[in-house]
């Protein structure tokens, strides 16, 4: 993982303005915005306007372009930045020591930061975000993309849409509300939930190194999810579904004991596989129309029913 920390702009366009400025930028401006100490704030204005707090501003009125340079001799070090861009902008935030937070998100945003954490409200677009030593925040995002890394912290989204892709290490995964039509989420040595919806055309890949995995499903969801699990089980107990390939060849079943016919018949028992070993086998959750994959070492899968106050 690698983080491309802009701690010095190369790019002046014109004399440099003064802070708490106030720049008109043409259509679909390019800004960056780059600190080493200090917090960065941005908030998406409703037209055409840069609005800048805190910060030493290199930009021509009705430019394209911006950059805004958060360590400013002028002003106190470690100061916060706030930032409003337009929301057609294409953004890049960068900072080494600071938290970076955002009230809605323009067309497009890439944001690092080394030691401090992200927090993402609203936003629509595409996003990439990553945190080197800090937890990673992101609610009621309503866009195309959002792709998350964090290498020591936890990652939280809530009421997300959009394909979703996000990876940690020494992090949990927490994936609460959400509405993505494909997904892609890694941990290691913590564990991956998900609630939420999955999408009939849809691809969800979830794995887990040295933690489990975790899924709260609607009732009635229409998923073939390929399991994969070392030093674990699989269980799925109060939503009926069929496996086939497990080694004792058992039956997914809900909690009422009824269980689902398997191919290869069973108990109706509601896990697969033993607690040790590899065990690689396919569940079918009603039509099994959505691929999902889940591979966990060392760690359990479960997938539970969602309660009825979020079906």
């Amino acid at each position: 993982m690698s983080i491309a920390l802009l701690c010095a702009l190369t790019l002046h366009l014109g004399t440099p303005a003064a802070a708490d400025t106030v720049i008109r930028l043409g259509p679909r401006p390019n800004v960056d915005i780059s600190t080493y100490l200090g917090a960065i704030h941005v908030r998406v204005g409703s037209d055409d306007r840069l609005i800048v707090q805190g910060g030493r501003v290199h930009a021509r009125e009705g430019g394209s372009s911006a950059s805004i340079e958060g360590d400013d001799p002028s002003r106190p070090r470690g100061g916060e930045i706030t930032v409003t861009v337009p929301a057609s902008a294409k953004l890049g935030v960068h900072s080494f020591n600071g938290s970076l937070s955002f009230d809605g998100t323009p067309t497009r945003l890439s944001a690092e930061t080394v030691n401090g954490s992200i927090a993402v409200k609203g936003g629509r677009g595409s996003i990439s975000i990553e945190s080197v030593n800090g937890n990673i925040t992101v609610d009621d995002f309503r866009g195309e993309e959002l792709s998350i890394e964090a290498t020591a912290g936890s990652v939280a989204v809530t009421g997300a849409t959009g394909a979703i892709k996000v990876d940690a290490i020494n992090g949990a995964i927490r994936l609460r509300d959400m509405h993505a039509t494909s997904l892609d989420a890694s941990s290691v040595n913590e564990v991956v939930e998900y609630s939420g919806s999955i999408d009939p055309r849809g691809s969800y890949n979830l794995e887990s190194h040295n933690g489990g995995i975790n899924l709260w499903l609607p009732a009635d969801v229409s998923a073939r999810m390929r399991v994969s699990t070392f030093n674990g089980t699989f269980s799925s107990p109060d939503i009926p579904g069929t496996t086939t390939g497990a080694r004792a060849g058992r039956v997914l079943g809900a909690d009422n004991g009824k269980g689902a016919k398997g191919s290869k018949g069973g108990k109706g028992n509601n896990d697969a596989g033993d607690d040790d070993g590899d065990q690689e086998f396919t569940v079918t959750f009603g039509r099994g129309d959505a691929q999902v994959t889940l591979d966990s070492f060392n760690g359990n899968i479960t997938v539970r029913r969602l309660r009825p106050t979020e079906d």
